[in-house]
Parts: C-alpha cells; structure tokens; sequence
C-alpha cells in the first residue's frame, strides 16, 4: 500500500509540473489582427506632446515616489512585482496611509506569490477604508497551467498629472546606495501628463482588476491594525517636489505596450514590437537587460542587425555582479551563441555588491524602457509594461547613462576603448560551479527563464 501511495503521489506531482509549463513549450502566435494594433500604436506614439524625465538615480528615484504621492489629490495607482520589507517601503506605506487620510483612492497591485502584500504589515495598508490592495494571479489546484505567469509591471500613476513607468520594484536596494547592501542600478521616466498618459494608465490599471485572475486582499480584523497605522502616520518623512523636474523635462510623444493579462495567454505582444522596431532601425541599436536567454529568434534579429551595418551594443551583468543564478547562468552557458552574432558585448563588473537591473532598448531615436527582459520569460510567460518614447531629451540623458555604466564594464567584443574596464572582476571558483549547475536547468527549461 505504501509503494502504491508512493507511486500515485509521484505520478501526480509529474502531471501537475507538465500541466504547470505545457502552456508556454509552444507560444501562441499573434494574429493578423493583434499584429495591426502594436503597428498602429507604434507608428501613432498617441500620446503626444507630454514632458518626460529620466529617472536614474537610486536616492532620486526614492523621493519623486514621495513626492508624487504627497501631491496626490484623487488617485494613486501602485503597481509592483514584488514589495520588499526596509526603511523606504516603510516611507512608502506612510505616505500612502496619509494620502488616503485625505480622501485619496489608493490601488496597490503586485503578484500574489511573491508580491509581499499578504502579509501582516501588507494587510494593515490594506485595512484603509480608501485602499484596495490587489494581487495577481492566486495559487489554485484546478488553475496549475497558470502558476508560471507573475505579475512583473512596475509603475506609479497618481490623479490624471503623473506617472511613473520602469523597472524598479519597491525596496531599499533600488532606492539606496551603501555597500552594505547589494544594490541594483535601474531606470524609470517620469512623466508630466498633460495629454492623456496618465489618464490612459488609469483606466488599464481599472481594466486590469477587473480580470478573472485578480484577487483582492481583505481584512476582517482591520481594528486589529489601528497601531500599525498610527505608527505610519505619525512617521515624520521630507517633504519632496517635483518642480526641479518638470523644469528639467523634455518633450516626447509615447505610448505604452503590456503583454496579455491573462495567464496562458502567450503571445508576445512585447517581443513583437521590439522585434517591429528593430527591423525599421538604420543605425544604431543599444540593448540593456539584466538577464537573457538565447531564444533563436532574438539571435536571429541581433545576427540581422549587424549583417545590415547596424550597430549594436548589448550590455548585461558578468559572473561577478549577478547573484540571479537561474536567470543569468542561460546567457552565462550561451554567451559564445550571441559572440557569433557579431554585436558588441559589454559585461558590467563588480563584485557582486551591484548589479544592473535596467530593461531599456534604443533604437536610433527610439527608447523603450520598462519591466521587459530579453528572456523568454517576459516574452511569454509574464505580464509586463514598457513606454515607448521619442524624445531627444530622454535619449540624451539615457546614452548618459549607458556612457557612465559602460565605464564600469568589461568589452567581450566589439569595441573595447568605450569599456573602462580592461579585465573581468575575480569570480570564485564555487560561484562558477554554482552557475554552471543552475544553467543545467536554465536550459533545459530556457523556456520558463
């Protein structure tokens, strides 16, 4: 009896892992008709006329959060993949608290498996009468197709003024710079919404709770977390403007572009557009991401590119400065498939301290900058949100930027006198052994990194 329990139970455990990833072994082509749509938004750039701002450093970052959300008035949007514990989010939280003092409507929104709002501290945000805290996509037996999928959109959207689109998560180590804490460099452009941007924001974000696979958090005891909520409002944080950086911001025509929000639904909406952009740019393409897999296709449009005289710089994390085994050991085992594509490899180098956490694309005048890796992941499998944007402004604060992280980095191909790094920084063997291990899986399975 025991053997046939054993058995039944390793049976089901099997079926359930092959329910769990069949949905994304073979992605969903887009139609005729979704290929039309993404076309026209990306040729329209609808939103026309707005100010933007690009957001990149740490402590800066921090505060216009704070300050948007002391000049809420009406609405306030929050939206994260995951919210981690320490100092700012405890800022954070205050603020939102007194917002929704003042009769502001608060929406939180993060997945609901590692989002970080259904515990306690999360729950006592969510017992304000004026804040609705959501998560997405809930675990559930009759549902294991749709584990997979994560909620990975970050932005901030307050009344109809300003919003806030990257790829930031909530935590003291995107909003802090100390080497007593591994911090992560990232990007968000702020914008200044006097044509309909913020307003658009809002109503996706209405759409998006409105799904079948929202969940809200309620709390039943919401006496229960008065104390907590009177600690937040008695928090004493700075007051912040956000007038240095309307003065500062530059003009831009944009839009946004999110993958489907329902689970299972593969089709890379992102991934197409990019894809759209790529084959229309004539000189120059920058490509920044985190992590990478060696999807056919994404080899096939970088091969393309340099085939055509397009230049293209791809920087990433190294060995060294990423602690994301799963997600970096692909790119890590595949790194001689990109080299053979020809395009400029630049490896950020620290010693694990720092890592880069930016998701941005240039294309000629074009700039996408969001939640989108360039792996199979936020292909297919997870929600995301990029802003697409055309500004002169913007590209020249971002190829700043990119010229200060490429000083820190070390050239695998290309051009090696842009690199300030002339060597990689020391790894230790067991680090390599780790990495090498995890890229097993990370292959195998490339289709769920």
């Amino acid at each position: 009896m025991k053997k046939t329990g054993f058995k039944i139970t390793v049976i089901a455990i099997l079926l359930g892992f092959l329910l769990m990833i069949t949905p994304y072994i073979r992605p969903k082509s887009l139609t005729f008709e979704q290929k039309e749509v993404i076309d026209k938004k990306l040729s329209d750039l609808e939103y026309k006329g707005e100010q933007v701002y690009l957001v990149s450093d740490p402590n800066e970052a921090f505060q216009v959060r704070l300050a948007m959300i002391q000049n809420a008035k009406e609405r306030i949007v929050l939206s994260s993949y995951i919210i981690h514990e320490g100092d700012t989010t405890t800022a954070i939280y205050s603020e939102l608290i007194k917002a929704a003092d003042r009769g502001v409507k608060v929406t939180l929104l993060t997945d609901y498996k590692l989002g970080g709002t259904r515990n306690k501290t999360g729950k006592a945000l969510a017992s304000h009468p004026n804040i609705n805290s959501y998560t997405y996509n809930p675990l559930s037996l009759f549902k294991i197709r749709s584990w997979q999928s994560v909620h990975h959109e970050k932005y901030l959207v307050v009344d109809g003024d300003y919003a806030l689109v990257g790829g930031r998560n909530i935590g003291d180590k995107y909003f802090t710079k100390t080497k007593d804490l591994k911090t992560v460099s990232d990007l968000d452009v702020l914008v200044i919404s006097e044509h309909g941007f913020a307003n658009a924001l809002h109503d996706y974000a209405n759409n998006f709770i409105g799904n079948s696979e929202i969940k809200q958090i309620n709390t039943k005891q919401k006496r229960a977390y008065e104390k907590q909520k009177n600690i937040w409002r008695k928090q004493l944080n700075s007051s912040y403007s956000l007038d240095n950086y309307i003065l500062k911001a530059g003009t831009a025509d944009l839009t946004f572009l999110t993958n489907p929000m329902i689970p299972t639904e593969t089709q890379g909406y992102i991934g197409y557009a990019l894809t759209q952009l790529a084959a229309n740019t004539n000189d120059k393409v920058v490509v920044q991401t985190p992590y990478a897999t060696a999807h056919k296709d994404s080899l096939r449009i970088l091969k393309d590119l340099t085939d055509q005289g397009v230049s293209v710089q791809f920087l990433t994390n190294s060995i060294a400065s990423s602690a994301n085994y799963p997600a970096f050991s692909n790119y890590y085992k595949n790194k001689e498939k990109f080299l053979k594509t020809k395009i400029d490899i630049y490896e950020y180098q620290s010693d694990g301290g720092h890592s880069i956490h930016t998701k941005a694309y240039q294309f000629d005048d074009i700039l996408v900058i969001g939640s989108f890796n360039l792996d199979d992941r936020s292909f297919f499998v997870n929600t995301e949100m990029v802003l697409i944007v055309r500004s002169d402004a913007l590209n020249k604060q971002y190829n700043d930027v990119i010229h200060e992280q490429l000083e820190q980095s070390f050239a695998l191909s290309g051009d090696k006198s842009i690199a300030g790094k002339d060597q990689e920084v020391h790894v230790s063997w067991f680090k390599r052994f780790m990495m090498t291990v995890s890229s097993v899986f990370s292959r195998i399975f490339s289709f769920l990194i």
